[in-house]
């Protein structure tokens, strides 16, 4: 773990010299590519902020202040039950959500070694990034890409590998989530991972962290796997479980004055 933590800490120095901490004393770790630096091209905002989407974000980013409080939650697993329930983009979002916070950060690592795909805040496919690191082909110090967002930084999944239970259940994945907790103390970790029920990495990454929120897609996923999902982690590492895309029927509690009408 000393290793990593130096080399993080080493990381930042250099990027001192180079780059104006943005929001907060402390910025996010970013990496860096040969001489420059690897920055997101094109960040976006999934949920737009006058919306009833991103107050349900902005009310999950408050539970979350609120636990942090009385139990540290500063590490935080996004999984579903099944694939394609929505849990990227509710990790995504959430790491927004909290980056828009006052003074905290937001460090969103793609831990779905399995499948090859570009991650909703990047729009771009990264080579490199955790696998590449777990099977000691990256050095620490590249790990963290900073998006345009502030606060906001992405650890891509890189390269696909065949043993990604193994790689995830290293002692190199356990220490590097530690290192990554311990230096900052305003910065939260959202960490997506694969379906729970189909994959074995979710159970192992429980075990890292302060928090798990399950992502459950309204009208698809029976009681029973939904049972399943929640009985393979520890109850008191669940901190919820979010119905996904459920129809929103406007009302008038929802009215133009909260969220205003796009002009033009």
């Amino acid at each position: 773990m000393s290793k990593i933590y130096k080399a993080l800490e080493k990381a930042e120095r250099e990027r001192k010299h180079t780059v104006k901490s943005i929001g907060a004393k402390k910025s996010p770790i970013i990496s860096k590519g040969s001489s420059k630096e690897r920055t997101s091209e094109r960040p976006i905002s999934l949920t737009r902020l006058n919306t009833i989407a991103a107050e349900e974000f902005r009310k999950l980013r408050t539970v979350i202040f609120k636990t942090s409080i009385s139990k540290p939650m500063q590490t935080l697993l996004v999984t579903s039950a099944v694939p394609r329930e929505g849990k990227s983009t509710v990790a995504s979002n959430l790491a927004l959500a909290i980056s828009q916070g006052v003074k905290e950060h937001a460090l969103l690592i793609d831990c779905d070694l399995r499948n090859s795909h570009k991650n909703p805040l990047l729009r771009l496919d990264i080579p490199s990034g955790l696998t590449d690191y777990l099977m000691g082909k990256l050095n620490p110090s590249n790990l963290i890409l900073r998006t345009r967002i502030p606060k906001l930084s992405v650890l891509p999944s890189g390269s696909i590998t065949s043993n990604p239970a193994e790689l995830v259940g290293s002692e190199k994945m356990s220490n590097l989530v530690k290192a990554l907790k311990s230096q900052y103390a305003n910065r939260y970790i959202i960490i997506d991972s694969p379906p729970i029920i189909l994959t074995t990495e979710p159970v192992i990454l429980s075990e890292m962290v302060d928090g798990v929120i399950i992502v459950v897609l309204a009208g698809k996923t029976s009681r029973e796997v939904v049972q399943r999902a929640v009985n393979s982690i520890s109850k008191e590492k669940i901190l919820g479980i979010i119905l996904n895309q459920i129809e929103a029927k406007p009302s008038s509690y929802y009215s133009p004055y909260y969220y205003p009408k796009k002009m033009g």
